[in-house]
């Protein structure tokens, strides 16, 4: 139950692992800072990086959120909304979590945390950070430690497969150093490689007002459930205004530069200030630039502090709370703010805030893909769902999966070169990801990222691999072949799905009719740059196949003639169906007997 940490610390609690490998984690907040500065075109221009500089520094964000108390907020984006998580303080909820379309539009908050975990006493839950990781998201929260004298704080982690939760929380704490005060304000970095990290604070000021604080950084497993490695401190107070606190770690990558902010000082004084620190890499070390914090107490608020910072398609953004109040204790609630920043030369500024207002990001736009981008991408969404294990792929395997001869239609012969190709085109609509080597692996892996940039969940992504994989199919039979993907209780599930998927602004899936002799309408996939299968008489729409119960439109009409060719037609279909069921059944064999030798069997 117990590890031991570097530095002599013991950490009560912490979950280690021993395991080396490459991260399969998807962000859509801190990573999203070093992605910006790739290939987009809007990445390229100087602006995005280098807008005005703000005038006014005495009104330097503004308000997104009122009302309630809402210290430690932090905003995930997916699939066209904004989810922004806060600390709980005289709320109903653990985790509160408000999403929406804009920055500012928010519907009402939701607990996503509803059940806290079992060692940490009930009503203190602070400083929210969410990650995503394949398929699922996980909540890393700070909660005081049930039955420990002094009070102690320490970070923990919950799961889910849905951004708002609800999640589950583990039973014992992620990372814990009683004798350092506590472990608090935990927050997920991804580096270039792919590579996860934890990074969090030792709460030494919870015992003394004379002892500095420390920043430590800890290499996480590729399903964030396990710290890696040991821990390294990258930081502590090395300027007058910080006291002997800094908290609140956010690192971020732009233009190849890693820089922390954080806040330093008593989080309830009007000298609480948000600074920034300048980094070798994610296990640092880091030190200010300056002597001075980037935000201090302004015109909108006393003591800003306890900061985040995500991107999107129309800059960079620092968000944080003022605690609005002079002292003594209790000011009026605080508020969630938000500034505009820019990154130069000489590191990150306050820039002039945008008069439009901040607008979710679009889905990508009208996504086409070849016949062999579609075949790699579909095989890496089926290897990811159905062996996470051997997730993400070398080029190797990722050649193997597209070429193997069960699940595919057509069988295809791709060599290296076509697949490498097709890896590069689905890199520039961002669908896939280069995982470089690293911490132990010696060639460079891929990985999808359909559903990160789409937001889609895994049934949705189970049925875009069969269809990518072989062609249109009936809703039935999309029901059994996602079975190593994702299980639908029945046909009406999939049906649901295919309406989400066929309802998007951007279509994903869409009705091609009946195959000549069949009774039953397929769907096929809108990503295709052409869709093949005909039409056939008769056929409604996707809405209209949905509406008629699993699609059953009968061909109206008929000679003799046509009822022979259809007879035959269906004939021909059996005959490949009971193909491709052969080849299923040779394929689970051969697994299963894999299996069993690997179990000595």
């Amino acid at each position: 139950m117990a590890a031991i940490f570097g530095f002599g610390v013991l950490s009560a609690g912490a979950r280690t692992s021993d395991e080396s490998t490459v991260s399969g984690a998807q962000f859509l907040s801190t990573s999203a800072l070093g992605a910006a500065a790739s290939g987009s075109a809007l990445g390229l221009q100087s602006p995005y990086f280098e807008p005005p500089a703000l005038s006014d520094p005495a009104t330097p964000g503004f308000t997104i959120n009122s009302g309630a108390d809402q210290p430690d907020p932090f905003m995930f984006q997916q699939g066209g909304r904004y989810y922004l998580f806060t600390s709980q303080d005289k709320v109903p909820q653990n985790v509160p979590v408000r999403s929406g379309a804009m920055v500012g539009q928010w519907g009402a908050p939701s607990d996503a945390l509803p059940d806290p975990p079992a060692w940490a006493e009930p009503g203190v839950t602070w400083a929210p950070d969410v990650a995503q990781f394949g398929n699922n998201f996980l909540l890393y929260s700070t909660s005081q430690l049930k039955g420990l004298s002094p009070a102690t704080m320490c970070s923990g982690d919950a799961i889910s497969t849905a951004v708002a939760g609800p999640y589950i929380a583990s039973p014992l704490p992620f990372v814990c150093q009683p004798s350092l005060g506590g472990s608090i304000d935990p927050r997920v970095f991804e580096d270039a490689d792919g590579q996860p990290y934890m990074i969090w604070k030792s709460d030494q000021n919870a015992r003394s007002d004379s002892v500095d604080t420390q920043i430590y950084s800890q290499p996480l497993s590729a399903d964030g459930l396990q710290l890696l490695g040991q821990p390294t401190v990258i930081f502590g107070p090395d300027e007058t205004w910080q006291g002997h606190i800094v908290e609140a770690p956010q690192p971020v990558l732009v233009r190849g530069e890693y820089y922390l902010f954080y806040s330093g000082g008593w989080f309830n004084h009007p000298g609480y200030s948000i600074g920034v620190a300048r980094c070798a890499g994610p296990l640092g070390p880091c030190s200010d630039d300056s002597s001075t914090s980037l935000l201090g107490s302004n015109a909108q608020g006393q003591g800003p502090g306890e900061e985040s910072v995500f991107s999107n398609a129309a800059g960079f953004w620092l968000l944080y709370t003022p605690f609005s109040s002079t002292l003594p204790l209790p000011g009026p609630p605080r508020p969630v703010s938000v500034a505009h920043l820019g990154f130069g030369t000489a590191g990150p500024y306050l820039a002039a805030p945008l008069e439009a207002p901040v607008q979710a990001d679009a889905y990508a736009p009208s996504m086409r893909l070849s016949p062999e981008s579609a075949r790699v991408l579909g095989s890496l969404i089926e290897k990811g769902l159905a062996t996470p294990q051997q997730y993400p792929l070398t080029i190797n395997a990722l050649q193997s999966a597209c070429n193997q001869t069960s699940n595919r239609e057509p069988v295809v012969d791709y060599d290296e070169t076509t697949v490498l190709a097709a890896l590069d085109s689905l890199k520039d609509q961002k669908l896939v990801r280069f995982v470089l080597p690293s911490h132990g692996r010696s060639v460079v892996r891929y990985r999808q990222v359909l559903d990160e940039t789409l937001g889609l969940d895994a049934p949705q992504c189970a049925i875009l691999a069969v269809l990518l994989l072989r062609g249109p199919q009936t809703v039935g039979e999309l029901r059994i072949r996602t079975e190593r993907m994702a299980r639908f209780e029945g046909l009406d599930e999939v049906e649901h799905e295919l309406d989400l998927l066929a309802s998007r602004d951007e279509p994903l899936a869409h009705n091609v009719g009946r195959r000549t002799g069949q009774k039953e309408q397929r769907w096929a996939t809108s990503l295709l740059v052409e869709q093949t299968p005909p039409v056939v008489a008769g056929a409604g729409s996707a809405g209209e196949a949905h509406a008629s119960g699993r699609g059953d439109v009968l061909e109206s009409g008929g000679a003799d003639a046509s009822g022979a060719i259809g007879r035959r037609a269906n004939e021909g279909d059996v005959r490949t169906q009971i193909a491709e069921l052969r080849a299923e059944v040779a394929a689970l064999r051969s697994e299963l007997k894999e299996l069993r030798v690997n179990l000595g069997g």
